[in-house]
This record gives C-alpha cells, structure tokens and sequence, in this order.
C-alpha cells in the first residue's frame, strides 16, 4: 500500500498525486481540526477520471443536510445518538 499526502483544499495537489495504480482517494472534510471544506464535486471527477474511488469522511456535518451524487454512502451515529443497549 501507497499513501500520497496532500493539502486538501488544493485540486492540483490531488490531480498530481494521482498515479496509474491509484485506487481510493480518501479526504476529510470540513477537515479536522482546521475545518477546511473540499471541493467534493471536483474530487469526484478526478477519481472518475482515474478509475478510482472517492471516500469523503464527513465527521462535523449531517449527510441529511448535503446531497451528493455518489454510488454509496456509509453513515455512522456518534456514540451519544446511538439508542443504548438493554443490560
């Protein structure tokens, strides 16, 4: 496994990082700890591009307040919303 490490509000960086065994591009955003937002939609046209996937991990924002265009997404409930289990 490769990793490629770049600031994430520059699509260069992305575009130049990318390289013919490129699978998963992974971002975070808003990012944490600077809550820097990502251009998601320019993101997705480079891994479409490069054959890879997109991964957005989207941990500050609900995803029932912004509506993507993509093939899946995975949700998760912080450990406060999560409904307790019977003891």
């Amino acid at each position: 496994v490769e990793t490629t490490f770049v600031e994430p509000t520059k699509i260069d960086q992305w575009r130049e990082a990318v390289r013919p065994n490129t699978r998963l591009l992974f971002l975070e955003t808003p990012s944490n700890p600077l809550t820097e937002l990502v251009d998601i939609a320019e993101l997705s046209a480079i891994a479409r591009q490069s054959g890879a996937l997109l991964v957005v991990d989207n941990c500050f924002c609900t995803p029932a307040l912004q509506h993507w265009k993509v093939r899946s997404v995975v949700s998760q409930l912080p450990r406060g919303c999560r409904p307790s289990s019977a003891s």
